[in-house]
């Protein structure tokens, strides 16, 4: 996992973004169950206190959300600390 500022630092097609803040518990037990996961595509954080602009392009109304993205389109997403199986349930719907 990396933290990142904005998504245009991001160099890879297929990637997944957990938007965050610093003040959410959920966000770090989502981080923690990403943590546990055998994920072979990139995992990227950005933190919505530091850009909030990244948030309002893809419509992210509260943390956390986790997008899945494919060539570069966001395909499918959750939002709140979701389980480790529905996390992979959205790679597979996002073909990641």
């Amino acid at each position: 996992m990396k933290i990142i500022d904005t998504m245009a630092n991001i160099p890879e097609n297929n990637f997944l973004v957990l938007y965050k803040t610093t003040q959410c518990p959920a966000c770090e037990v989502l981080k923690e169950t990403l943590k546990k996961l055998d994920i072979k595509v990139p995992i990227y954080i950005i933190n919505l206190e530091h850009n909030p602009q990244d948030g309002t392009i893809l419509s992210v109304m509260s943390v956390p959300t986790l997008i899945f993205f494919n060539n570069n389109r966001p395909i499918t997403e959750t939002v709140g600390a979701v389980s480790g199986s529905e996390i992979i349930r959205c790679l597979d719907e996002a073909m990641i």
